[in-house]
Formats: C-alpha cells, sequence, structure tokens
C-alpha cells in the first residue's frame, strides 16, 4: 500500500494530481493536529471558524478515497 501526505493549501484540501490518476484509495494521514483528527472523525468542530477546512477535507475523503486512516502523533 502506498502512504501519501494530505495537504491543506490555501483552504483547499489538495492531493497530489497523481495520486487520482494512479487510482489510489487508500491513504493513511498522520498529523501533528489533535484538532484536525477530532474534526474528521466526528461532528465536534463543524461548527468552529475552520469549519470550511474540515468540511472540503471530510468531502474529499468521502467523494475520492475508499479507505483513510487520520492518526495523531505528537
Amino acid at each position: 500500500m502506498r502512504s501519501m501526505m494530505l495537504y491543506v493549501h490555501k483552504r483547499k484540501p489538495v492531493l497530489p494530481a497523481s495520486a487520482l490518476v494512479q487510482w489510489i484509495t487508500r491513504i493513511a494521514v498522520e498529523t501533528d493536529s489533535s484538532i484536525l483528527v477530532s474534526a474528521l472523525h466526528s461532528h465536534a468542530y463543524d461548527h468552529s471558524p475552520g469549519w470550511s477546512i474540515f468540511l472540503d477535507l471530510k468531502l474529499l475523503i468521502l467523494l475520492e478515497l475508499v479507505e483513510v486512516v487520520v492518526s495523531f502523533a505528537p
């Protein structure tokens, strides 16, 4: 399984273009942001100031990927 990083740039979620071309559907995201992990695993941050970023990420995951593992690594 290939692993990729998921980046947020200018308030839009971005995967490298090659990910979709190569049909990569399973990724692992490791982040040092516990807020990001909580926001992607629950609805706790749906009304927070950064809600649009979290919504964009959730939609990308839902529509483009089969499996995403988001984990916290301090």
